[in-house]
């Protein structure tokens, strides 16, 4: 649970400095070690508020996700970065459209960092 902690936190800064270069307006702030626990606290936030009103919000809007073949998704995800972004912890995000590239972003980054660390789902059936 702490390497998949470590590896959100690090897709987080990936994707900030990803979308800061894009222009967007998502900035992470690493500049002093407080900075960075500020953001494990952050990432730590966009967790739980992702296990909890994320999953409400996906059920609610399931018939939408269906529509849309699961990219819906990615538009909850937007919106739960951004309600966390604008309580600046550990990163700031500006708008929307910033948000739902972040979190874009987010979910490859996380997606190839975990990859490459060889880690696996919790909800995985195999007894590897």
């Amino acid at each position: 649970m702490l390497i998949r902690w470590v590896v959100m936190v690090a897709a987080v800064i990936v994707a900030g400095w990803a979308t800061s270069a894009l222009g967007f307006k998502f900035s992470v702030d690493v500049s002093s070690t407080r900075a960075v626990l500020e953001l494990f606290v952050g990432v730590a936030v966009l967790a739980f508020v992702n296990a909890t009103l994320g999953n409400i919000l996906k059920f609610l809007t399931l018939p939408l996700s269906c529509l849309t073949l699961g990219l819906f998704a990615f538009v909850i995800n937007a919106a739960m970065l951004f309600l966390v972004g604008q309580w600046s912890i550990g990163f700031t995000i500006g708008d929307f459209w910033s948000a739902l590239v972040g979190a874009i972003l987010i979910s490859i980054a996380n997606s190839i960092l975990s990859n490459l660390l060889g880690i696996k789902d919790d909800d995985s059936d195999s007894d590897d």
